[in-house]
């Protein structure tokens, strides 16, 4: 039905049939998921999946966004044994469709730079470079590319194409290589033998405990201990910071992280130098900003609920950052939060804060915990078993290793500082709490106590007053504008030269005096009611020219927008428009002349060529 023409199972079509029956289909449950186009990763996947289903429609003729339609399709077909998908349809359907209207515009250009390629050479081979270009820049699925290929009886060097790719994978292996930490990658001091992966920071904030091996590491100092307050950085929370004091040297951990199931503190020693034998130490860590993060990551979880509460059941974590002063979420919906959202999900937390809902974690199996309801994070890893933090009576409850406050009043105040969208179908909200929070309402209140004392206003007129301010501000603009174009129109006559080529009227040259381009294009407007041609300026430092053609002028063949992108290369930078007005801009003012005297020579071309 999308492509008008039946399945023949032996066609060329059939094929193209049966590839995005698959992807579509792939791809569904990938979304469902919480899996969202991107580049890299599983995100990685379902772009090219998604791609190359959407190339293959393309050689069905489909030039607008349809494919997204099928999810229906699949929800037909496998929705009683997976019942998820027809919950998530309409998100899974947005996501496609996002991909798809961005895709096609790639699409687009990437077959056009390709066919313009296979129409100019006389190869008969495109050579491995240009085919991995094509695919990699552009986003063209290779298939895709030797499929166009073909028509013009084109090979693909696919040898060379392979190559390129082998690089390219190659240095993703090797990055990841570097980003991997393990424990055989490090030379260890071993003072006394243990894993050091025994985390008590869930009750403590120090504790005396014994030193297992350190190492230097450039300028820093990696500490392992038998067991440790610190939490490492995981699940998006933040590593602590703080110190740890030996009998005659004190560390300061600015880092706590993981390599393997081992916890390593990284920092920078204050005094002494590190010991050569097995000791006892003390761990202490930063109270102060621990509570920062606790009230960012419990206020995570509201955060979540308050989302899936106020947009819908759709939403769904996508990544996460608690920091110590700010966190940020990233979630599945479809469209920018509106501002009355926004304030919906603020008051809703900003309640629970009030309400001061006890905030209970519980260790349990992992299986135990998804039958009561806890939400697990696709992707993550969880073990047998997993540590369930539950808020309040049924306000959230959701598997999460990371620390956190013991009510939800001690959160403070919450605020949305920030949110957009950050891929197809994924939104981004950033928001302070605490400290955090509360510094940035005395910022807001500190700024608009200073423009009330500036206007001479209350603060509930401030934003009437500012709204006054800017459309006055506004109207003598307009005015002044007006007035430049007036000024223009009269003292322009020497600075103009008039023209007549087969017929038809034209004008070029140089005119000062224009505070913005907005009144620039009306000098030149009113010009092109008369004649064709082109006028340059100089706008705060910056070269302005526009091409234009009269009416008469377009009923006889003219066009300005290749001369734009002409004159916009003289100037150093480049141009473009519609026939009848077309803007060209750049870098080097000095050169407004030269494009305009070159825009003379073509008009006077273009017009003698005409019949």
């Amino acid at each position: 039905e999308l492509v008008g023409q039946p399945y023949v199972k032996e066609s060329e079509a059939g094929f193209y049939f049966r590839v995005i029956a698959d992807h579509i289909r792939s791809a569904s449950f990938l979304i469902c998921d919480n899996v969202f186009p991107s580049n890299e990763w599983r995100g990685y996947v379902l772009r090219r999946i998604l791609r190359r289903a959407i190339s293959h429609g393309f050689f069905l003729g489909m030039r607008e966004p349809g494919l997204h339609s099928l999810v229906r399709s699949v929800v037909d077909s496998m929705g009683e044994a997976y019942p998820e998908l027809a919950d998530r349809a309409e998100h899974v359907e947005r996501v496609i469709r996002a991909e798809e209207e961005s895709f096609g515009r790639t699409l687009d250009r990437g077959i056009s730079n390709l066919e313009r390629w296979l129409s100019q050479t006389s190869e008969r081979v495109l050579d491995g470079a240009t085919a991995f270009r094509l695919s990699d820049t552009d986003g063209l699925p290779v298939d895709v590319i030797q499929e166009i290929a073909e028509k013009h009886h084109i090979s693909v060097d696919m040898d060379g194409f392979e190559k390129h790719l082998e690089k390219q994978r190659s240095r993703s292996r090797a990055n990841a290589k570097l980003a991997a930490k393990s424990m055989e990658s490090y030379t260890w001091n071993e003072l006394e033998s243990g894993e050091g992966s025994q985390f008590v920071g869930y009750d403590q904030l120090e504790c005396e405990t014994h030193l297992l091996r350190w190492r230097q590491e450039g300028d820093k100092t990696w500490v392992v201990l038998a067991a440790t307050p610190f939490y490492a950085e995981s699940g998006g929370q933040v590593g602590d910071t703080g110190e740890i004091m030996g009998a005659t040297w004190t560390l300061a951990v600015d880092e706590t992280f993981y390599i393997e199931h081992m916890i390593v503190h990284s920092g920078t020693l204050q005094k002494g130098s590190m010991p050569t034998s097995a000791e006892v130490v003390t761990a202490r860590v930063d109270a102060l900003r621990r509570g920062d993060i606790e009230r960012n990551h419990t206020a995570t979880h509201l955060l979540q609920a308050a989302l899936r509460s106020v947009l819908g059941d759709h939403v769904h974590q996508a990544g996460s950052l608690v920091a110590a002063d700010r966190l940020r979420f990233d979630f599945s919906h479809y469209a920018a939060l509106t501002r009355e959202e926004i304030d919906a999900v603020e008051e809703m937390i900003n309640n629970h804060v009030l309400l001061g809902h006890p905030v209970q974690p519980d260790s349990m199996t992992y299986s135990a915990a998804v039958e009561s309801g806890a939400t697990a994070l696709f992707g993550e890893k969880y073990g047998d078993v997993v540590r369930v933090l539950r808020i309040g009576n049924g306000v959230s409850t959701e598997l999460c290793g990371g620390t956190h406050c013991q009510t939800t009043a001690q959160i403070g105040p919450f605020i949305i500082v920030s949110e957009g969208g950050i891929a197809a179908g994924v939104r981004r909200v950033e928001a302070l709490t605490g400290r955090g929070a509360i510094d940035y309402l005395r910022k807001c209140r500190t700024q608009a106590e200073s423009a009330c004392a500036l206007l001479k206003v209350e603060t509930d007129r401030l934003s009437e007053s500012v709204a006054t301010i800017m459309a006055d501000s506004k109207r003598q603009r307009k005015e002044i504008e007006a007035l430049q174009v007036e000024l223009a129109a009269k003292d322009s006559s020497g600075a103009l030269q008039n023209d007549h080529w087969n017929g038809l009227d034209f004008v070029t040259g140089v005119v000062d005096g224009f505070s913005s381009v907005p009144a620039f294009r009306e000098f030149v407007d009113r010009e092109r009611q008369q004649r064709s041609g082109t006028i340059g300026t100089v706008i705060d430092g910056k070269p302005v020219v526009i091409s234009f053609v009269s009416d008469a002028g377009i009923r006889a063949g003219l066009n300005a927008g290749p001369l734009a992108k002409k004159l916009g290369k003289i100037m150093g930078g480049g141009g473009g428009g519609k026939p009848h007005m077309a803007q060209s801009g750049g870098k080097d003012a000095t050169r407004v002349m030269e494009a305009v005297e070159t825009s003379r020579a073509t008009w006077r071309e273009d017009a003698e060529s005409l019949q």
